[in-house]
């Protein structure tokens, strides 16, 4: 019957080719080598992998690469698209148009209460405060106009990029 042989990985043949082993490491390699013809096979097959590269020539780059690069730099660089980073105003109009929305509220507010400040009482006042923004129109605009800006921004710096990436893979 024939024992039961554990072989040397390709890694550990390798090591062994390339001298990267410890002296208590390489007797155990070749004493396996001794006995086992599959491993001592695959062995001599990476000894001479490594005497045909050690054989190769080098392959040096030329003396004025550097030179024919920089030459060509300026064409090189106009080929690749220059990109600049666009500056999005939609959030600095939405939030001129709150803004402009706010002082408006604020004017209506003061001219209703000043126009009645002598004569109507703070019920009355508070009244007219409800009739012009306490219907809800108002808040309900501004609401639906945030939530639009909101479901855009998400859209444009979380949805398009993970679908641009994932397209891209």
């Amino acid at each position: 019957m024939k024992k039961n042989i554990q072989h040397l990985t390709d890694d550990q043949l390798m090591d062994l080719a390339d001298a990267f082993l410890t002296e208590d490491e390489k007797q155990q390699y070749f004493d396996h080598l001794s006995v086992c013809e599959d491993c001592q096979a695959r062995y001599q097959t990476f000894i001479s992998i490594n005497e045909q590269l050690a054989s190769m020539p080098l392959l040096q780059p030329s003396v004025v690469f550097t030179e024919r690069v920089l030459d060509q730099w300026d064409e090189i660089r106009l080929a690749v698209p220059d990109v600049k980073k666009r500056v999005r105003l939609t959030p600095f109009v939405f939030l001129g148009f709150m803004s402009f929305l706010v002082i408006v509220s604020i004017i209506l507010l003061s001219i209703f209460s000043a126009s009645s400040a002598n004569t109507v009482p703070v019920v009355t006042t508070t009244h007219m405060v409800r009739n012009v923004i306490g219907i809800g129109i108002l808040w309900e605009i501004l609401l639906v106009v945030n939530a639009v800006l909101l479901l855009w921004l998400f859209n444009q710096r979380v949805l398009a990029p993970f679908f641009r990436h994932r397209v891209a893979a």
